[in-house]
């Protein structure tokens, strides 16, 4: 959709008609969900955020959530007036359904030792497009894809609201360990 190199921008137009629009039939429905000139902003970011953040060396579920976490939490930073499901490219329910379930997704990965695991797997369970995450629990087809992405950024608002005085270059450069245990993350009950 969005090409970003040096000073280059391209811009795929005709892949933000809409999500409904008759040209998208056929393409799944978490794909053409995107395909709306709303998230239009929100890709793009998305695409310069790549351009700035490393990669993460480790191969574990957490540094995978950690490093989109950095890239939502730069949304947080150049699109302060956006709704969240915009930042994150869920709709409203979607966005509900995470900020309602939070703390069990949380207690999902916790129980089952994800954070260290470095499993490809559980990257497409968790952080991949997917129509829904892959607990494989009832649940499964409320919830939507990259869960794991979602629980990475409310990891780093963790972190910021407990270290304000963090500058974004050093955030974004600091380690998935570092601010994991610097976060004192702790999902509520909302």
């Amino acid at each position: 959709k969005i090409i970003y190199v040096d000073s280059l921008l391209l811009i795929s137009l005709d892949t933000f008609f809409g999500s409904n629009h008759v040209l998208y039939s056929g393409i799944p429905k978490y794909v053409r969900q995107q395909m709306d000139s709303k998230y239009l902003a929100s890709i793009f970011i998305n695409k310069f955020a790549e351009s700035k953040i490393l990669l993460p060396t480790e191969r574990t579920l957490l540094s995978q959530m950690i490093y989109h976490g950095k890239k939502l939490y730069i949304k947080d930073i150049l699109l302060p007036n956006k709704s969240d499901f915009i930042k994150i490219c869920y709709t409203q329910d979607q966005i509900e359904w995470v900020k309602e379930n939070e703390i069990y997704i949380w207690q999902y990965f916790i129980e089952k030792q994800f954070l260290y695991n470095t499993a490809p797997s559980l990257i497409k369970r968790f952080i991949d497009p997917a129509p829904f995450s892959k607990f494989y629990l009832d649940i499964d087809n409320e919830s939507p894809g990259r869960v794991g992405q979602w629980i990475g950024w409310q990891i780093i608002r963790s972190y910021v609201k407990r270290f304000p005085e963090t500058d974004i270059v050093t955030l974004l450069n600091l380690p998935s360990e570092e601010i994991f245990k610097k976060s004192n993350y702790k999902p509520r009950k909302k």
